[in-house]
């Protein structure tokens, strides 16, 4: 399982790679080219629920390999937003960051119980609309 979670772990980074690579040096369109895929890989067929969450929640003593791995990388999920917010020179990277974590967060979380027909589209909205608050002299939509 731990071996497992891993793989799925490189293949968040090889798909956001592939989202900064639409958007070379627009750091804040990357931030919600990340939101983007998310609801995108959640309004796929098959979506079951975000598999760091569902082991989080499946196996909840934190020694457990399973559990700790999900912890790992969720701490790195949240640095990467912020890192970027950086970039795009963010009011508050930090807690633009979190804020988007908390949207893909919901999206996710959403997405599993009531699917693609339910408000996971807003929460790219809402992502634009942070994003737009805390990066005021960015354009996000040509």
């Amino acid at each position: 399982m731990v071996a497992w979670l891993h793989e799925m772990r490189g293949l968040w980074w090889r798909e956001t790679d592939k989202v900064f690579d639409s958007y070379p040096g627009q750091p804040a369109r990357q931030l919600l080219g990340i939101v983007e895929m998310v609801r995108d890989h959640v309004a796929a067929d098959g979506y079951v629920g975000c598999v760091y969450h569902n082991t989080a929640a499946e196996f909840r003593d934190p020694q457990h390999p399973g559990h700790q791995e999900s912890v790992q990388h969720a701490a790195e999920i949240r640095k990467q937003p912020i890192d970027i917010a950086r970039k795009a020179n963010a009011i508050d990277p930090e807690e633009l960051g979190d804020v988007l974590l908390l949207v893909i967060d919901g999206i996710y979380a959403n997405g599993a119980v009531l699917g693609p027909s339910g408000p996971i589209g807003l929460g790219v909205a809402l992502a634009e609309q942070v994003i737009e608050r805390y990066c005021p002299a960015t354009e996000l939509r040509p």
